[in-house]
């Protein structure tokens, strides 16, 4: 099996809208069938918190059930959530701090512990040696 994807939050809110706001290069890269596309409960979490504090429309239908929706939404572009463990949050005590974002933080951490590549535009994440990374 191919090596799979970790999506940072803005390339989901990327490849939710109509149409997807991707290069195509990319968006051939998440159709490649046996390469599993996730996407964190971490990023979910940071979109429903900007959402919450009015900086940011959801890519779901607005209803009472914000976590169905995200399903929904996931079942319908082939991605599967990934769920934050304890041994992503002990990675953490190793990573070293180049920048403050606890989200990023996090995610970062899944994705070295789950050994997947990460997928985003945000170049702060080129310093952390050993993260693989798909530029958007």
């Amino acid at each position: 099996m191919t090596r799979g994807l970790l999506l940072d939050s803005h390339v989901l809110l990327w490849l939710a809208s109509t149409p997807p706001i991707l290069p195509a290069r990319i968006v051939d890269q998440l159709r490649v069938r046996s390469r599993p596309l996730f996407v964190s409960v971490v990023g979910v979490a940071e979109l429903c918190i900007k959402s919450a504090l009015g900086k940011l429309a959801l890519p779901i239908p607005s209803r009472e059930d914000t976590a169905a929706a995200f399903e929904d939404l996931l079942v319908n572009l082939g991605i599967q959530p990934l769920p934050l463990t304890l041994s992503h949050a002990a990675r953490l005590r190793d990573l070293p701090r180049h920048h403050g974002d606890p989200f990023d933080r996090l995610m970062i951490a899944q994705a070295m512990e789950e050994d997947l590549i990460f997928v985003t535009h945000d170049r702060a994440f080129a310093v952390y040696e050993g993260l693989p990374v798909l530029w958007v």
